[in-house]
Protein backbone atom coordinates (compact mmCIF):
# COMPACT_ATOMS: atom_id res chain seq x y z
CA UNK A 1 0.00 0.00 0.00
CA UNK A 2 2.83 2.42 0.80
CA UNK A 3 4.24 2.05 -2.71
CA UNK A 4 0.81 2.66 -4.23
CA UNK A 5 0.40 5.82 -2.18
CA UNK A 6 3.92 6.90 -3.17
CA UNK A 7 3.15 6.44 -6.85
CA UNK A 8 -0.25 8.14 -6.71
CA UNK A 9 0.56 11.14 -4.58
CA UNK A 10 4.28 11.74 -4.09
CA UNK A 11 5.70 11.25 -7.58
CA UNK A 12 3.38 13.72 -9.32
CA UNK A 13 4.47 16.34 -6.78
CA UNK A 14 8.12 15.44 -7.29
CA UNK A 15 7.81 15.64 -11.04
CA UNK A 16 6.12 19.01 -10.93
CA UNK A 17 9.12 20.38 -9.03
CA UNK A 18 11.77 18.64 -11.10
CA UNK A 19 11.42 20.14 -14.54
CA UNK A 20 12.77 23.64 -13.81
CA UNK A 21 11.83 24.77 -17.32
CA UNK A 22 13.96 22.20 -19.16
CA UNK A 23 12.29 19.28 -20.94
CA UNK A 24 13.40 15.96 -19.53
CA UNK A 25 12.40 12.49 -20.67
CA UNK A 26 13.57 10.55 -17.61
CA UNK A 27 13.44 11.50 -13.94
CA UNK A 28 15.70 9.38 -11.74
CA UNK A 29 14.20 9.61 -8.23
CA UNK A 30 16.27 8.09 -5.44
CA UNK A 31 15.32 7.70 -1.78
CA UNK A 32 18.02 6.59 0.64
CA UNK A 33 17.80 5.36 4.22
CA UNK A 34 21.20 5.59 5.92
CA UNK A 35 22.54 3.31 8.65
CA UNK A 36 23.34 6.55 10.51
CA UNK A 37 20.94 9.42 9.74
CA UNK A 38 23.60 11.79 11.08
CA UNK A 39 25.51 11.26 7.82
CA UNK A 40 22.76 12.81 5.68
CA UNK A 41 24.49 16.20 5.39
CA UNK A 42 27.75 14.58 4.27
CA UNK A 43 25.96 12.43 1.68
CA UNK A 44 24.06 15.46 0.38
CA UNK A 45 27.30 17.43 0.09
CA UNK A 46 28.96 14.62 -1.87
CA UNK A 47 25.92 14.20 -4.15
CA UNK A 48 25.57 17.96 -4.70
CA UNK A 49 29.25 18.16 -5.65
CA UNK A 50 29.48 15.10 -7.91
CA UNK A 51 26.16 14.62 -9.67
CA UNK A 52 24.96 17.93 -11.19
CA UNK A 53 28.17 18.32 -13.20
CA UNK A 54 27.91 14.97 -14.97
CA UNK A 55 27.45 15.42 -18.73
CA UNK A 56 23.82 15.16 -19.78
CA UNK A 57 22.25 16.07 -16.43
CA UNK A 58 19.53 18.60 -17.30
CA UNK A 59 18.26 19.13 -13.77
CA UNK A 60 19.13 18.07 -10.27
CA UNK A 61 17.86 18.57 -6.77
CA UNK A 62 18.42 16.91 -3.42
CA UNK A 63 16.91 17.14 0.02
CA UNK A 64 15.81 15.57 3.28
CA UNK A 65 12.34 14.76 4.66
CA UNK A 66 10.20 17.77 5.47
CA UNK A 67 9.87 18.09 9.23
CA UNK A 68 6.75 20.27 9.20
CA UNK A 69 4.94 17.84 11.47
CA UNK A 70 2.17 17.16 8.98
CA UNK A 71 0.76 13.72 9.77
CA UNK A 72 -0.81 11.59 7.07
CA UNK A 73 -0.77 7.97 6.02
CA UNK A 74 0.25 9.18 2.55
CA UNK A 75 3.44 10.89 3.74
CA UNK A 76 6.47 8.63 4.03
CA UNK A 77 9.32 10.22 5.96
CA UNK A 78 11.19 6.99 6.69
CA UNK A 79 14.18 7.96 4.54
CA UNK A 80 17.12 10.32 5.01
CA UNK A 81 18.14 11.66 1.58
CA UNK A 82 16.29 12.18 -1.70
CA UNK A 83 17.72 12.96 -5.11
CA UNK A 84 16.06 13.74 -8.41
CA UNK A 85 18.12 13.84 -11.60
CA UNK A 86 16.68 14.54 -15.05
CA UNK A 87 17.96 13.41 -18.45
CA UNK A 88 16.93 14.05 -22.05
CA UNK A 89 16.93 10.39 -23.08
CA UNK A 90 17.91 6.82 -22.18
CA UNK A 91 21.37 7.13 -23.73
CA UNK A 92 22.20 10.11 -21.51
CA UNK A 93 20.89 8.27 -18.46
CA UNK A 94 22.99 5.23 -19.33
CA UNK A 95 26.11 7.39 -19.66
CA UNK A 96 25.34 8.97 -16.27
CA UNK A 97 25.10 5.56 -14.58
CA UNK A 98 28.54 4.62 -15.94
CA UNK A 99 30.17 8.01 -15.34
CA UNK A 100 33.20 7.69 -12.99
CA UNK A 101 31.85 10.39 -10.65
CA UNK A 102 28.57 8.48 -10.18
CA UNK A 103 30.28 5.09 -9.90
CA UNK A 104 32.71 6.40 -7.27
CA UNK A 105 29.95 8.07 -5.24
CA UNK A 106 27.87 4.87 -5.16
CA UNK A 107 30.93 2.74 -4.33
CA UNK A 108 31.84 4.96 -1.36
CA UNK A 109 28.33 5.41 0.06
CA UNK A 110 26.50 2.16 -0.68
CA UNK A 111 27.89 0.40 2.43
CA UNK A 112 26.28 3.18 4.50
CA UNK A 113 22.78 2.53 3.10
CA UNK A 114 20.18 0.61 5.05
CA UNK A 115 18.19 0.64 1.83
CA UNK A 116 18.03 2.42 -1.49
CA UNK A 117 14.89 2.89 -3.59
CA UNK A 118 15.20 4.02 -7.18
CA UNK A 119 12.19 5.06 -9.23
CA UNK A 120 12.86 5.93 -12.88
CA UNK A 121 9.95 7.86 -14.32
CA UNK A 122 9.33 8.37 -18.04
CA UNK A 123 8.08 11.90 -18.45
CA UNK A 124 6.11 13.14 -21.44
CA UNK A 125 8.16 15.97 -22.91
CA UNK A 126 5.00 17.34 -24.50
CA UNK A 127 3.61 18.53 -21.12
Amino acid sequence: MTRTILLLFVFPALLAGCTLGQPVAIQHVVLIKLNDAGQAAALLEDCDTALPGIDGVLMYWSGTPDQSGRVSLAIDVDWDVALCVGYADAATYSAYVDDPAHVDLVRRWKPQFTWLRIHDVAVSVDN
